[in-house]
């Protein structure tokens, strides 16, 4: 449970499955419906400075980098801006070139309620 206009951090943890880096690939998290991001938080910065490039669009976030072996977090925070019960859908990963190279999250759910 989270309580409305509350800011909540979400964080992405991206992680090559070779030996070798994986370079442009594009990490895509949708939002739940009835949050937007906080632009601030998720522009190319410390959170996101092994990202290439980041575009922030009105329902989701996407991230450029190459992925390493090693586990990479990306960090920034969402607003919920209604309540209910929402669905988080699963964020993924894909290669920009290469077809077989993909991977996917899991979704789940989020209730957002007043504050007391």
């Amino acid at each position: 449970h989270v309580t409305l206009g509350q800011p909540v951090t979400v964080k992405l943890d991206v992680r090559g499955l070779t030996n070798d880096e994986i370079t442009n690939v594009a990490v895509i998290d949708l939002l739940p419906g009835g949050f937007e991001i906080l632009r601030d938080t998720a522009r190319k910065g410390a959170d996101t400075a092994h990202c290439d490039y980041v575009d922030l669009r009105e329902d989701r976030a996407l991230f450029y980098a190459s992925i390493s072996p090693s586990v990479t977090t990306i960090t920034y925070q969402i607003k919920p801006t209604n309540r209910g019960e929402f669905v988080v859908p699963p964020s993924y990963a894909e290669s920009m070139y290469e077809r077989g190279i993909n991977g996917r999250g899991i979704a789940s759910k989020i209730t957002v309620i007043d504050a007391k």
